[in-house]
């Protein structure tokens, strides 16, 4: 029961960590709108990568906590 929560808890950090930097990519990319196009694109590249990850990982831990 305990090992439940514990996946539940994970899942819903990984989701909360994808909409907090969703968000700020969004304001980064509407701040930095005509500078630094390159260094705000690399970034937002790599926080899709990482968003992706996030959201696998949110998806195998809420899987989990159901199936245990």
């Amino acid at each position: 029961m305990y090992t439940n929560n514990v996946f539940k808890i994970l899942g819903l950090i990984c989701v909360l960590a994808v909409v907090l930097i969703s968000l700020y990519m969004h304001w980064l990319v509407n701040k930095k709108a005509g500078q630094a196009a390159e260094k705000v694109g690399n970034f937002v590249v790599r926080g899709s990568a990482i968003r992706m990850v996030l959201v696998i990982l949110a998806a195998v831990f809420l899987v989990a906590s159901e199936l245990i």
